[in-house]
């Protein structure tokens, strides 16, 4: 079990069209709380980037980390948080939104999008 005061470092990864900024809210409420954030960015952009490439940042970024660790994975950061996870033994795992892969949403399933929403209609 873990105390308390103890303290733990959140690896935090973005989803596409993200980049590590976006968690400085989150990270800063952490630090307050004497917990250490780590929010790298992850090369997205780069086609030929495959899961090594874009998880190298997340798994530098906790090099040397010996405290307890969660790593959150956001939309598509959800597979490149799992390979971070199973790399830091240990660590918890948390998937907000997750982007798994592309998959056919369900026969009966509601629609994903309002109408006009993202875009609205000409």
């Amino acid at each position: 079990m873990v105390s308390a005061t103890a303290v733990t470092t959140f690896c935090l990864l973005h989803g596409a069209w993200h980049d590590g900024s976006s968690w400085e809210r989150l990270s800063q409420e952490l630090r307050a709380r004497g917990h250490r954030t780590v929010a790298p960015d992850l090369p997205y952009d780069d086609p030929g980037a495959g899961y090594i490439e874009r998880t190298r940042p997340a798994l530098q970024a906790l090099g040397g980390v010996d405290d307890h660790m969660v790593v959150v994975g956001h939309s598509m950061g959800s597979a490149y948080a799992s390979l971070a996870a199973v790399k830091t033994p240990g660590s918890l795992l948390v998937h907000l939104c997750p982007r798994l892969g592309p998959f056919p949403p369900p026969a009966d399933a509601p629609e994903m999008f309002r109408a006009g929403f993202p875009f609205p209609s000409s």
